[in-house]
């Protein structure tokens, strides 16, 4: 399911970001059903046809999405701490040029 959202002639069908293929990975690196993929539609006779299915799959659990929202906040966090020491490195270099 990964390769063929990866290959999808369609680009609203493929991953919209890299994040979106990192979590499917991972979902199958432990044995679980890709996240992302899942959702998609297509399978690998309708992408040489370029039709859907008709099938919809089951989209992800409240597990996954917990896991998901838990991914997102931490890298926010390291974002945040990334801006806040940058911001202390300027004010830093500013108050230096000013003694100086």
């Amino acid at each position: 399911m990964v390769v063929e959202t990866m290959m999808a002639k369609n680009r609203e069908h493929r991953y919209q970001t890299p994040d979106d293929l990192i979590l499917d990975l991972k979902c199958l690196q432990r044995g679980e059903s890709p996240m992302i993929a899942a959702k998609k539609p297509e399978t690998l006779s309708s992408l040489a046809e370029g039709e859907p299915d008709e099938i919809e799959p089951a989209g992800p659990s409240e597990e996954q999405l917990m896991e998901l929202a838990s991914y997102v906040n931490n890298r926010n966090n390291i974002i945040a701490t990334i801006v806040m020491l940058l911001a202390v490195s300027v004010i830093t270099n500013l108050i230096l040029l000013v003694v100086r």
